[in-house]
């Protein structure tokens, strides 16, 4: 959710932009529905492959997606709040 949130306002601040091109394209093509429907479906990637993965290889997954995740959040926000 932070990341959803994050990733709009970059659609609003000045001197600031997304990076992932799928979100930049729908964003494009039906403005923040497009950024809010890019999130869900990055989500349920995450949710679809953890469970095609074997119990070990999930937990690792996980665990590495949300770190990953994390880091994104991290580093949107220090993008909004730095300007750049």
């Amino acid at each position: 959710m932070l990341d959803l949130v994050a990733t709009v306002w970059f659609f609003f601040v000045p001197n600031v932009s997304e990076l992932h091109p799928v979100t930049i394209f729908l964003h494009q093509v039906a403005g923040i529905p497009g950024v809010v429907f890019a999130g869900a479906a990055y989500a349920g990637l995450v949710v679809v492959i953890t469970r095609k993965l074997p119990t070990p290889a999930d937990f690792d997954f996980l665990v590495a997606a949300m770190l990953w995740y994390g880091v994104l959040v991290v580093c949107n926000y220090v993008l909004l709040l730095g300007g750049r």
